[in-house]
């Protein structure tokens, strides 16, 4: 697989796929309203998209082709990633929800509810086996992997919405 894969996802309501050496978009992927993430599998074969659908998308990034989606989400998924191993993925919505779903069976495995602000950020710290969320009102909240248990939460004062988050086990 081509290791210098590009993905973009739009308010034109699709995914595509571009080539970082040649600059030309190699697939489209239709959605039924706007992609607000997207992100490659480890091994750079599936690509994931979430959108107004209020699901996460699957598609092949060698064909292009629908493989599944993760139904079931209570809004619409403003971010989702790929665990490092690429057998998990986690997805935040816009009502402040996080699942987590078993990426080969399409089964959710964790649901986290309760939240009062969307879901801007997640990501996987697998060397403690938890993960991380950033939400609209400033915090971000580390979460016990097994069980969905608040371990930590970081809060901001009156601080803009926790959008990215970068994590190092240093």
């Amino acid at each position: 697989m081509d290791s210098q894969l590009v993905a973009t996802g739009g308010i034109d309501a699709t995914a595509k796929v571009w080539n970082s050496r040649t600059g030309k978009c190699s697939m489209t992927l239709q959605h039924d309203g706007p992609v607000y993430t997207v992100a490659f599998s480890p091994s750079d074969a599936l690509l994931l998209s979430g959108s107004l659908t209020r699901a996460v998308m699957l598609w092949s990034t060698q064909t292009g082709e629908m493989l599944g989606s993760l139904q079931d989400h209570d809004s619409r998924v403003f971010c989702a990633v790929f665990c490092a191993d690429g057998k998990s993925i986690l997805a935040g919505t816009e009502s402040g929800s996080i699942k987590l779903w078993d990426a080969e069976l399409k089964t959710c495995m964790l649901d986290i509810i309760g939240h009062q602000s969307a879901v801007q950020a997640v990501a996987f710290l697998p060397e403690l086996d938890m993960l991380v969320s950033g939400f609209a009102d400033g915090s971000v909240r580390l979460w016990n992997r097994r069980t969905g248990e608040l371990a930590k939460t970081f809060a901001c004062e009156a601080g803009p919405p926790a959008r990215v988050l970068a994590l190092t086990t240093r």
